[in-house]
């Protein structure tokens, strides 16, 4: 049962991949579910591959698909031509909608700024025709939220960076709807960042006071970057894993160098403490806020600055709020000699070895093999660093030795290196073409 399992597993991610998922019938689709119960993972393949009318009709199968997407565990999907209920719902919780704020603070609606990646939906009050009774009420649910979040992206990018009031309407519209959902609390950490002083929020000094609007909560805990001792207060008095691992981002995206140094123990003990799912919606949580928020490394260390790091989830946590320099030094520590198996770990350090190989290309020979590791344990990094990586890649920086090597066993590294590994060995035979006039000077055709 579970070598079958892993068939349907491995056939659904191919066919994902290859985009034929798209292109399955309703009863095909259907057949996915006789090989097991549809997981989060199944699900979230699902969504990607444009299959969402196939959840819609199953009121178990909707219910699941709406939860993995308020967990964090379905990314922002690309605007269709024929948007269903459930990508509409992964955009509005998206971090990438809203931090564009920060990036491009102008006086325009945020609709206005992020129109090329938003779902623009026109859904009316009426449910799907096809969709069961049972479901109908939280499909109205997700339409009341989605709603929402359209509403207060007509105000302009200039009031989400200053104010706190728009965030606070989406967060706390899907706390009252969903309950406490894990991408209610990276949009809070993201909101925490507002640019105006007035804004501080002294009623919500309890951070783990659930009738105070979590935004503001978060806004507060933000304020008191530089006092280890209130942060340490908080970690130690959360009621539950959630509200720890929450305390754990706001604290990551937000303290000071002195509040690191003075609670490093403690915050690597913490994140030990957090079991692999926790630990890899933290883990990608962090990274999201790093990027698609931030613009800049927020804190300002030199190498001989870091903690002690014993804890490669504390060098995970560190390495999207340092300078590349930094980030050198914990790649040292902590990523090129990891023989474990965390998969959140490993993309970081394949990650960090492929910026080091662009900017070094005589580190290749040495960084392969970490690279191939990590590739061979379920990591990644092109997930992410693909498309950056290939803008700033020219091809006469991978050695060709290294490129021959990489097209020899092309299943043993990720695809971004395997086509740039092609690219180089293509070059090099256009390269080395000869005319044929050359040739044919060369071996004394016509004498």
């Amino acid at each position: 049962m579970a070598n079958r399992k892993n068939r349907c597993d491995e056939w659904l991610a191919n066919g994902l991949y290859l985009g034929a998922l798209s292109a399955l019938s309703a009863q095909e689709m259907e057949s996915i579910g006789e090989c097991r119960q549809w997981s989060e993972s199944t699900i979230a393949e699902i969504i990607r591959g444009g299959q969402e009318r196939v959840l819609e009709m199953d009121e178990n199968r909707f219910s699941l698909a709406v939860e993995a997407i308020l967990d964090g565990k379905v990314g922002s999907l690309r605007k269709r031509r024929d948007p269903r209920l459930l990508t509409a719902l992964s955009d509005a919780v998206a971090l990438s909608r809203y931090g564009c704020v920060f990036q491009v603070p102008q006086p325009y609606p945020v609709n206005h700024l992020r129109q090329n990646r938003f779902v623009e939906s026109d859904w009316n009050d009426e449910p799907a025709i096809d969709a069961p009774i049972p479901a109908m009420k939280l499909m109205r649910t997700v339409r009341a939220f989605i709603s929402t979040s359209q509403s207060e992206c007509d105000k302009l990018a200039t009031e989400w960076n200053t104010h706190l009031s728009p965030w606070n309407s989406i967060v706390e519209k899907g706390r009252r709807l969903f309950g406490e959902r894990w991408t209610f609390a990276v949009l809070g950490t993201a909101a925490a960042g507002i640019r105006n002083r007035e804004e501080q929020f002294s009623h919500a000094a309890d951070f783990h006071d659930h009738g105070i609007p979590l935004c503001e909560r978060i806004r507060f805990a933000r304020l008191r970057a530089g006092l280890p001792n209130w942060w340490r207060e908080q970690l130690n008095a959360a009621p539950d894993e959630y509200q720890r691992r929450t305390a754990l981002l706001v604290l990551t995206c937000w303290a000071g160098a002195g509040t690191f140094a003075a609670l490093w123990d403690q915050f690597e003990e913490s994140l030990n403490e957090l079991d692999s799912n926790a630990w890899s919606q933290l883990g990608n949580a962090v990274r999201k806020l790093a990027t698609e928020v931030s613009v800049k490394p927020r804190l300002s260390l030199r190498q001989d600055q870091l903690p002690s790091v014993k804890s490669e989830r504390a060098a995970v946590c560190m390495y999207w709020q340092v300078k590349d320099d930094v980030r050198k030094e914990l790649f040292e520590r902590c990523f090129r000699n990891y023989s474990g198996d965390d998969v959140i770990v490993l993309e970081h350090c394949q990650m960090e070895a492929l910026h080091m190989a662009r900017q070094d290309p005589d580190s290749w020979h040495s960084l392969l093999p970490l690279i191939r590791r990590c590739y061979s344990q379920g990591a990644i990094a092109d997930r992410y660093w693909g498309p950056a990586f290939r803008e700033g890649f020219f091809l006469d920086s991978l050695p060709e030795s290294v490129a021959k090597t990489i097209v020899r066993a092309p299943d043993e590294y990720p695809s971004t290196i395997v086509a740039m590994a092609e690219s180089v060995m293509r070059q090099d035979a256009i390269n080395n073409v000869l005319a044929v006039g050359e040739i044919a000077i060369r071996d004394k055709w016509f004498n």
